[in-house]
């Protein structure tokens, strides 16, 4: 990365600039307030300004800083920046969030570094997801012959191609294992800012009145079970929680693996507000996703695993009865009568059905619209082998993070958390359909990106002793 060193100075003109820009930030925020813009759009005014910082001083530290960045900016939550207006329910808005937009910057200085100092550009991209890009944009043509609308096309597109930045940027700048825990952490400390808003919004919404930038009106959506669920109405519901469940057993990880006590408390403390998190929330997706989390992890760490279980068996017994009903529509939506569940299996069958009638190419993106179920949307935009493709490369991963798990090296601890997020994250895109939800599956993405990487290091320094492994970085 010493190649990226030359492009432009970062000494005293680079500190000049940096208090100028939040500066400017904070001018451009206050002035666009005037316009009902709140905090949440300072926030993204300052994070765009930075970006652009990074993209000015990009040396290798300033470009590592930009992928740190990416992680924080999950923080923003489903803001985005849109390309087209909402004319109607049948064109979608084409969006990009704000990590979205930074990990493809990222992504091409990576690249103009390689060819300004005529370097190789390496192979970093597995190659299941080389073919799945590649039927991706058989997808494409597929979709155009359908007469499908250039928004629909790129808006689901994009969401797939978007793994090429994450995966490259994250094998290019996470190159040791003390910036790999450091992203763990970043991971976890964002988590813990939203579940925190989210259950003070919940719980105590006086308390955030003074910050009408930040939230909205309503706090809390009845089910149809008459359960309250947390709107997180900063970020989004359906985000919160989908981040809350990828980073419940990384905080575990860090409280286990973290070397003094007061760090070991605060990782602690953030995988108890992700569980808390994603019970407010409501969505049953990410309560089956983090059991069958929890569950894999007491398989793959049998002492601490099961210890960890008993807690959960005692206060499942004091949830209110809402609670419990709000579970059983999931598997019986007719008994316990529950439209969201009655419409998720009709649409499903519709995927189906087109799965029937094109196995090998799908029907292009957009095909299906959101089935609610990733296999069955990946299956019917771009055919069964598009789905045989992505499995390779997922159960591939877990298949060797399961070797190191099962290992009592410095990155077992690591390698069994990510594997619990895997088995989990089989439930999310069986049941929730992130991969049409781009603010729900960037995350998702990265957590893939970073499991790969755990394993690549693993791989090429197996001796790695356990202090570079500590989350004390």
């Amino acid at each position: 990365m010493n190649r990226l060193s030359g492009l432009t100075s970062t000494t005293i003109l680079s500190k000049v600039v940096i208090v100028f820009a939040f500066v400017l930030s904070a001018v451009l925020g206050i002035w666009f307030s005037q316009f009902a813009w709140g905090l949440r759009q300072l926030f993204i005014i300052v994070m765009a300004v930075v970006a652009g910082l990074i993209v000015l001083t990009s040396t290798e530290k300033a470009l590592l800083w930009g992928y740190y960045l990416c992680i924080v900016a999950f923080g923003l939550g489903y803001r985005a920046v849109w390309l087209n207006p909402q004319v109607s329910f049948t064109v979608p808005q084409v969006g990009f969030t704000v990590p979205e937009v930074m990990i493809w910057v990222l992504f091409i200085m990576l690249l103009v570094g390689r060819i300004v100092y005529r370097q190789p550009i390496p192979r970093l991209v597995p190659i299941p997801i080389v073919l799945l890009l590649s039927l991706g944009g058989l997808g494409v043509i597929t979709a155009a012959i359908h007469g499908r609308s250039w928004e629909t096309i790129a808006s689901e597109f994009k969401l797939l191609l978007v793994l090429m930045p994450i995966l490259y940027a994250t094998a290019e700048l996470v190159t040791d294992p003390e910036r790999w825990v450091q992203c763990l952490w970043l991971l976890v400390i964002t988590s813990f800012y939203i579940a925190s808003l989210g259950l003070i919004e919940y719980f105590a919404p006086s308390l955030i009145a003074p910050l009408q930038g930040f939230f909205e009106q309503e706090h809390i959506e009845y089910s149809a079970q008459s359960f309250a669920r947390a709107e997180f109405s900063f970020v989004v519901a359906a985000f919160a929680s989908t981040l809350l469940t990828l980073a419940a057993l990384p905080a575990l990880n860090l409280a286990i693996k973290a070397r003094t006590r007061g760090r070991k408390a605060f990782a602690f403390a953030c995988f108890v507000l992700c569980n808390l998190g994603i019970y407010i929330s409501g969505y049953r997706g990410m309560w089956l996703a983090l059991a069958t989390a929890l569950l894999a992890y007491a398989l793959l760490s049998w002492r601490r695993g099961w210890l960890l279980l008993g807690p959960y068996a005692v206060l499942l017994n004091f949830l209110p009865e809402e609670a419990y009903h709000h579970i059983y529509a999931v598997f019986d939506p007719i008994q316990y009568y529950d439209h969201s569940i009655l419409g998720r299996q009709e649409r499903l069958r519709f995927a189906l059905e087109l799965i029937r009638r094109s196995p090998l190419w799908g029907r292009g993106w957009g095909g299906c619209g959101s089935s609610h179920s990733d296999f069955a949307q990946i299956a019917a935009n771009l055919g069964i082998p598009a789905l045989l493709v992505f499995l390779w490369w997922y159960f591939g991963l877990m298949r060797k993070l399961y070797g190191l798990a099962r290992g009592s090296g410095p990155w077992s601890e690591y390698a069994r958390g990510l594997l619990a997020t895997l088995a989990g994250g089989l439930i999310l895109l069986g049941t929730e359909g992130i991969t049409v939800a781009g603010p729900l599956i960037i995350p998702f993405w990265f957590i893939m990106a970073l499991a790969g990487r755990l394993v690549a290091l693993a791989e090429s320094a197996p001796a790695e002793s356990d202090y570079h492994l500590s989350s004390d970085q």
